[in-house]
């Protein structure tokens, strides 16, 4: 899982705050990644994993055409990750989160307008590009550690919790937390396929649209 980024010029928000932004987050990734899954031909916008092991069966197979695919996206969230990196460090403490949030729904907006020109596969490869920058929506939250699209690794952390717990070594917290990042990135999973066949991609990216504009409002109120 990656590191989370620190603010030293901003107080540590509520918890509340923390797992409403964890949450949201995670619901933003599992509903894209249904839509790309669907419309991409099987390749993820958020789940970086999946593509890597689409990737090297597509280079099995020696079909060029999905290798091309799978390295665009994966290309397209690397950018996003190394973008929104290098915009929230230089941002201002106090300031960084919102300013990443703001050019987070700046590209789902693109992404959106790219759709309903006509160009659905060039809008889902800024919709990768902005999952990279989704990723900064980090947090560790009662001693869980979870990223957003970091599903395999949130499950080995659950079972860990759960062992920990049943030691007596550990929180009950810790182990919802992760269940609760789970089960936030399965729910948009399912809203993102419901919304994809009954509104299409345009639909779709006007639902994510509103969410991470909610994940805007939140961690402004929470001074993030």
């Amino acid at each position: 899982m990656p590191t989370s980024l620190s603010d030293p010029g901003a107080a540590e928000p509520p918890l509340a705050g923390q797992v409403g932004l964890t949450l949201l987050a995670s619901l933003v990734a599992g509903m894209m990644d249904a839509v790309g899954y669907i419309q991409l031909g099987g390749l993820f916008v958020s789940f970086m994993s999946g593509n890597s092991t689409h990737l090297g069966m597509s280079i099995a197979k020696g079909d060029g055409a999905a290798v091309l695919a799978a390295l665009a996206i994966v290309a397209a969230f690397v950018a996003g990750a190394l973008g929104g990196t290098l915009l929230y460090e230089a941002a201002l403490p106090g300031r960084r989160l919102r300013l990443v949030l703001v050019v987070e729904l700046g590209l789902v907006l693109a992404a959106l307008a790219l759709a309903w020109l006509g160009w659905p596969t060039l809008g889902l490869a800024v919709v990768a590009f902005a999952m990279g920058v989704l990723n900064l929506v980090h947090r560790t939250i009662a001693g869980a550690d979870i990223g957003r699209s970091f599903i395999t690794g949130a499950l080995f952390g659950l079972g860990q919790a759960v062992a920990h717990v049943l030691r007596g070594t550990g929180r009950a917290a810790t182990a919802l937390a992760y269940g609760g990042a789970w089960l936030a990135f399965v729910t948009g999973a399912v809203a993102g396929m419901l919304i994809l066949l009954r509104l299409g991609l345009v639909g779709a990216l006007c639902a994510a649209s509103v969410l991470v504009a909610a994940l805007l409002l939140l961690a402004i109120r929470v001074g993030r």
